[in-house]
């Protein structure tokens, strides 16, 4: 898969936040594929004694885009990460959008490291 064209972009979140939206976090051509991670202001900021590539959960429970009215995905993912363990979409999601389900290919993301740091949202 080829890419065309990457940018990259941050937003700035308040903890303890229930919901966010961000208007126009896209504007113009609505990208092919969108990657989603969350640091630490911390971590994000260059602090040494912080892995910047350490991508927490934050209590998460619902994530969805909206693109007028089509939500993205059609199903949102609701990640539970207490000891119900029940975040398995959101990983098999990994390898599903980057062509490696049902192939001799890995990507190197174990179950519990995806819950441990490792979590990108496809």
């Amino acid at each position: 898969m080829p890419l065309r064209r990457t940018e990259v972009k941050s937003f700035a979140l308040s903890s303890g936040m229930q919901s966010i939206t961000i208007p126009n976090a896209f504007i113009g051509q609505v990208p092919a594929r969108l990657i989603m991670g969350m640091v630490s202001n911390t971590a994000y900021n260059g602090d040494f004694s912080n892995n910047p590539f350490n991508f927490k959960h934050y209590d998460l429970s619902y994530l969805c885009l909206l693109d007028g009215n089509r939500m993205i995905p059609s199903k949102p993912y609701q990640p539970k990460f207490d000891t119900s363990n029940s975040y398995s979409r959101c990983y098999m999601s990994l390898f599903t959008d980057l062509g490696r389900y049902h192939k001799d290919q890995d990507i190197n993301i174990s179950y519990s490291e995806y819950k441990d740091g490792t979590r990108c949202w496809q």
